[in-house]
């Protein structure tokens, strides 16, 4: 007699569902901290002006994006993601 995995398929399918939904909000999230980030440095018709100002703020760019990334959720939605796992072995067990 086969096995039935519907339940196991179901999960998979609700907790990526999840993760799907947690993602586009974090996304959207974090669009808008770029645009906060990339509105601090000097522009002209929509182009970055190459002044001391500007170089100076790049210094920090790498530490701010992944600022932006933290505050946006995504270790969050994945940290609670992985935390389903146990949740999977469970249902499959």
């Amino acid at each position: 007699m086969p096995e039935d995995f519907s339940g196991v398929i179901s999960f998979v399918d609700r907790v990526a569902g999840d993760f799907e939904r947690e993602l586009v909000a974090v996304a959207k999230r974090l669009e808008r901290e770029i645009v906060a980030i990339a509105a601090g440095y000097d522009q002209r018709g929509g182009r970055f002006l190459v002044n001391d100002a500007n170089l100076g703020r790049l210094v920090d760019l790498q530490d701010q994006i992944h600022q932006a990334i933290v505050e946006a959720g995504y270790p969050d939605a994945v940290e609670t993601y992985m935390g389903r796992l146990p949740d999977l072995r469970d249902e499959v067990l």
